[in-house]
């Protein structure tokens, strides 16, 4: 499959990021693709002017050390080629952890995901029963701001959540708001060490993106 430059078409990357990828930073990650659209020369498309850069972006940036089966990035291209090639030509380029799992033209623009569906692992001596309470009510936990530390009620900005005790750990589901605002799933981590178990660790994995009506977000 081609891609028109005439179009000045955006291209989507579907792709994992998992193991010890999970440390990579967000913007350390857009080093590595940069440096992978490099090498595989590619034909992006740049801004005009002194400093020109690619069109490039990662959507929806992951918190550092959580693991995702439905990243997306975007880029512009300005000559045509074989995006069905791409994901084998990017994966012999990428880190361990990041894999490339399709790329074609964007259909609908990010902004229309709307719902993160997210599964998580729980270390905690509370059980699911103590956090089905406490998120099924208000739960206020600190969020650091740019006038600095302040209240945040986390509650409206989680669609479900779901806790299951699975052999003396909890296992769970949450489907959490994306953006505008999003909710990153570290807010749920602290209000479960705030008020139900300090020494609570949960591990997130993103699965899905979803719509506004929590169907799958056709990403690409």
């Amino acid at each position: 499959m081609g891609v028109s430059a005439l179009d000045k078409t955006n291209i989507r990357l579907a792709f994992h990021k998992t193991g010890r990828a999970v440390f990579i930073s967000h913007l350390a990650l857009m080093r590595v693709f940069q440096r992978a659209f490099y090498r595989a020369q590619l034909p992006l498309r740049y801004t005009e002017g002194f400093n020109p850069h690619a069109y490039v972006s990662i959507a929806l940036p992951l918190p550092l050390g959580m693991e995702s089966l439905c990243e997306r990035l975007d880029f512009g291209v300005a000559a045509e080629f074989d995006t069905a090639a791409l994901p084998g030509v990017l994966n012999n380029l990428l880190p361990e952890g990041i894999v490339v799992t399709g790329a074609e033209a964007a259909k609908r623009p990010i902004s229309e995901a709307k719902f993160v569906d997210t599964w998580f692992d729980a270390d905690t001596s509370c059980g699911a029963q103590r956090l089905r309470e406490l998120f099924s009510g208000p739960v206020i936990v600190d969020k650091r701001t740019k006038k600095g530390m302040a209240k945040l009620d986390i509650a409206p900005l989680i669609k479900h959540i779901e806790f299951a005790d699975d052999g003396g750990r909890v296992t769970g589901r949450a489907v959490i708001c994306a953006q505008a605002p999003g909710l990153s799933p570290e807010y749920i981590e602290a209000a479960a060490r705030e008020y139900a178990d300090p020494d609570a660790v949960i591990r997130f994995v993103r699965k899905k993106l979803l719509d506004a009506d929590e169907k799958l977000f056709d990403c690409m």
